[in-house]
């Protein structure tokens, strides 16, 4: 696993939303292309954590928001 800190814009939008449990959140990301990402983990609002194989880049984020159980 590997760790990639968000944008300051992606962070505050974090910051507005609840917590999944103790210091994460599990966030569904829409990319620009459009490709959805499920269930991923942000820790801290900070900081995304992807598998080492998974390649995002948090530029191409176009949207976050909390994953709906």
């Amino acid at each position: 696993m590997k760790k990639l800190r968000l944008e300051e814009s992606q962070v505050k939008v974090l910051l507005g939303l609840p917590e999944t449990g103790m210091g994460y959140q599990k966030v569904k990301l829409t990319l620009k292309n459009g490709d959805v990402l499920h269930d991923m983990i942000v820790l801290n609002s900070e900081f995304l954590v992807v598998k080492e194989d998974q390649i995002v880049d948090v530029n191409d984020i176009e949207k976050l928001e909390i994953e709906e159980e």
